[in-house]
């Protein structure tokens, strides 16, 4: 159902799952609903789903519990060589594994199908996302619509907005390993530079 604006519900914060599986530019983007869910909440799990290619956007984050990845590749290379056997008892076992977790509460931030779907798979009774021209509805059981800003995160920071978080400090994060501190602090000698 479409969601009214109104007073925000009040969702449980204990276990909470991001799904926001790709592109790298968005999960940075979605990135400080990590931080926001951590300062209403001190103490809970929060849970991200992404496909591997962005993993190491995510996985030094001191907020996330633990960084889940969905892989995209062998499901479609399964379906592709048609062993759907195999791919079901895949898919099955996937959804057993987000289960696991006991989420209250996710959030289906990509806006697509796909997304939805394993926002469903996880079995949490709150499944909050976005808006979408995909048929999502049936997924999730609150859709927020886009405010998109020209500002960076907007649409992030109203949905977090919408579940009762603070978001005067919306900052994006990407942490790094410790190896890439390290040679970031070698090859770093004080003067200005450009990266493109």
């Amino acid at each position: 159902r479409s969601v009214v604006e109104s007073a925000p519900p009040d969702f449980a914060l204990e276990r909470v799952l991001v799904t926001r599986l790709s592109p790298i530019g968005d999960v940075v983007f979605a990135s400080p609903l990590i931080d926001a869910i951590k300062r209403a909440r001190p103490d809970a799990e929060v849970y991200w789903l992404a496909e591997s290619f962005v993993a190491p956007l995510l996985q030094h984050h001191a907020g996330l519990r633990e960084l889940l990845i969905w892989l995209r590749d062998e499901w479609r290379e399964l379906f592709r060589r048609g062993r759907l056997w195999r791919l079901s008892r895949e898919v099955l076992s996937f959804r057993k594994k987000l289960r696991a977790y006991q989420s209250d509460l996710v959030l289906g931030v990509q806006g697509l199908l796909k997304s939805a779907v394993l926002a469903w798979m996880a079995g949490a009774r709150a499944r909050i996302g976005f808006l979408s021209k995909e048929p999502t509805g049936w997924l999730l059981t609150e859709r927020v619509p886009k405010h998109l800003e020209p500002t960076i995160s907007s649409e992030y920071r109203c949905l977090a907005q919408y579940i009762g978080l603070e978001t005067e400090d919306f900052s994006m994060t990407v942490a790094l390993s410790e190896a890439a501190e390290e040679f970031a602090e070698r090859v770093y000698d004080g003067r200005p530079y450009v990266v493109f």
